[in-house]
């Protein structure tokens, strides 16, 4: 997964410790994480310098603020897409080796932007106002050219094939730092998880009971 996604979404929320007139001179360095996705991203949108400054100042910071205590939530929607990617591919002859998916901080104008045949562009402050949840259906809707009930048909083709899709209610993680596996029926009691509880669901600040890694430490447990 980690050749698919390229997530510098926690990377844009830096931008928080800044005073808001320097939001747009954060915004510019911060693009050059990935300058060509950035550019042609804004030439699909029409912004020019002018417009980007007006958008970024004119964002609220307690939007963003909610949109990064509520990032951790996504990384289980991103592993979802990569494995119905990987399904899909052996379908439909996309090229995995070139398939980029950009999760960054954009300008809050649409969730998922096609840059072109291998290329999505995903913005994290549009995605978060309609739900993490939709990404997979998303990023499934740009490489198909299909309507949502389109992608739920061919996912539930997939799952026919052997692609399962995630139950966060049941999904277990594992700490990449330390081996501990987070149980949701289990919860974690001892730090105030009532079983039952999703990983989703864990608070923001919880972390690994046996080693104190934050939640951006986890993976799912095939």
């Amino acid at each position: 997964m980690k050749s698919l996604f390229v997530d510098k979404s926690k990377d844009f929320f830096e931008i928080l410790s800044l005073e808001k007139r320097n939001w747009p001179s954060f915004y510019f360095e911060y693009i050059k994480n990935a300058p060509m996705a950035f550019k042609t991203y804004h030439s699909l949108l029409g912004v020019d310098r002018d417009k980007i400054v007006s958008l970024l100042t004119s964002m609220e910071r307690r939007y963003l603020d909610k949109c990064y205590r509520s990032i951790s939530n996504l990384k289980p929607y991103e592993y979802e897409a990569a494995r119905f990617l990987i399904n899909f591919s052996e379908k439909n002859s996309l090229d995995l080796s070139k398939v980029r998916v950009y999760i960054v901080g954009g300008l809050d104008l649409g969730e998922i932007f096609k840059l072109d045949e291998y290329r999505i562009f995903t913005d994290v402050l549009s995605l978060y106002k309609v739900g993490f949840s939709n990404l997979p259906f998303l990023i499934v809707k740009a490489f198909a050219h299909s309507n949502r009930d389109d992608v739920e048909r061919k996912l539930s083709v997939a799952e026919k094939g052997g692609f399962k899709k995630m139950s966060d209610e049941k999904q277990k993680y594992v700490c990449t730092l330390c081996g501990y596996v987070y149980d949701p029926e289990k919860g974690d009691p001892d730090n105030g998880v009532k079983p039952g509880t999703p990983f989703s669901e864990l608070p923001d600040d919880w972390v690994c009971p046996d080693c104190g890694a934050p939640k951006d430490s986890f993976e799912p447990v095939d």
